[in-house]
């Protein structure tokens, strides 16, 4: 997320992660950034050659990851996403 949240564009081991843990919810493939299979190096070395040789789908990979954690994980969306388990919760007691 450290990564989304920069206004920068996507740069090599930026915008790329392997699908593992929680990783694939974070990121949409081929939008946010790029997901490789664990342990496949060659896959990751061609998402990352896609990134190097095209600034334009960096730039947009990088705005779009930055809107998608704005929306996502902003203050107000853990809130209310918080405020739906506790009431969520009191409805059952």
């Amino acid at each position: 997320m450290k990564a989304q949240s920069s206004k920068i564009e996507a740069r090599r081991g930026k915008r790329e992660g392997s699908r593992t843990g929680g990783i694939p919810e974070q990121i949409e493939d081929g939008k946010t950034g790029f997901l490789f299979e664990m342990g496949n190096v060659e896959e990751l070395a061609e998402k990352m050659s896609l990134l190097a040789g095209n600034a334009e789908s960096r730039r947009k990979m990088g705005k779009s990851a930055r809107k998608k954690l704005e929306e996502e994980y902003s203050l107000d969306e853990h809130c209310r996403k918080l405020l739906g388990v506790y009431t969520g919760l009191l409805s059952k007691a």
